[in-house]
């Protein structure tokens, strides 16, 4: 259970870390003006290369570290056991997999519809 709440802990950190960041980069006015001119015509691009990543199209190297630590780890294994720690990682092998799929396959078509619209100027909502 303390392994659960590290992990949610560390997840509540970065959210908050990231929205500070966030709100200090948009505060300066270079930064703001830069990215209300081009974040659309960033952002299909980059969704794209996500989806991609996602799918193991490109990057097969990478690998996405949820967990990160030997202290969840070790608590993970306190908490299930060895027996349902083995049931649990197959199942969430499996479903990784699929949300991975999933996810990829939305980020490349949220993608290809950004730069229609903001790169190329296609009118695709009739």
């Amino acid at each position: 259970m303390s392994g659960l709440f590290y992990t949610a802990g560390r997840v509540i950190v970065y959210i908050a870390l990231g929205a500070a960041i966030t709100a200090g980069l948009m505060a300066t006015g270079e930064v703001s003006r830069f990215l209300q001119k081009y974040l659309n015509e960033i952002l299909g691009p980059v969704l794209i290369l996500l989806g991609m990543v996602l799918l193991g199209m490109i990057g097969s190297g990478l690998s996405f570290n949820i967990a990160g630590g030997k202290i969840q780890d070790f608590a993970f294994l306190i908490a299930f056991g060895g027996e349902m720690l083995g049931k649990a990682f197959d199942r969430l092998t499996h479903i990784e997999l699929w949300v991975r799929r999933i996810t990829g396959i939305i980020f490349i078509l949220a993608g290809i519809y950004y730069c229609l619209t903001h790169i190329y100027g296609l009118n695709l909502r009739g």
